[in-house]
């Protein structure tokens, strides 16, 4: 049997990750085809750090159950931001292959 994806934590870590991940790849690709520059695409990242600042030292700290600590706060808060950087840099290397520079 999978442990791993029994353990709500690790499923967990995947939700932030991907949900940063997804978000910026998809920005990217839209500012892209609207040929909009590098403005939104700096303003979605600031958003989403600080609705996952937000959302994890304020929201889930009051309410999530079972108590949060600030250690799983920061865990969560870190695989947000990784997933984001982690989208920002592959939404650039397939931007960058798509325009043969």
């Amino acid at each position: 049997m999978n442990r791993w994806m029994n353990d709500p934590q690790y499923l967990a870590q995947i939700g932030h990750f991907f949900g940063g991940y997804a978000l910026m790849v998809t920005t990217i690709f839209v500012c892209t085809a609207l040929g909009t520059g590098l403005t939104p695409i700096v303003v979605v990242l600031g958003l989403w750090i600080a609705y996952g600042l937000g959302k994890e030292f304020w929201y889930d700290m009051r309410y999530e159950l079972p108590r949060q600590t600030w250690k799983d706060s920061g865990q969560d808060f870190a695989f947000l931001v990784l997933g984001a950087v982690v989208g920002l840099g592959t939404g650039f290397g397939i931007r960058c292959l798509g325009s043969g520079t």
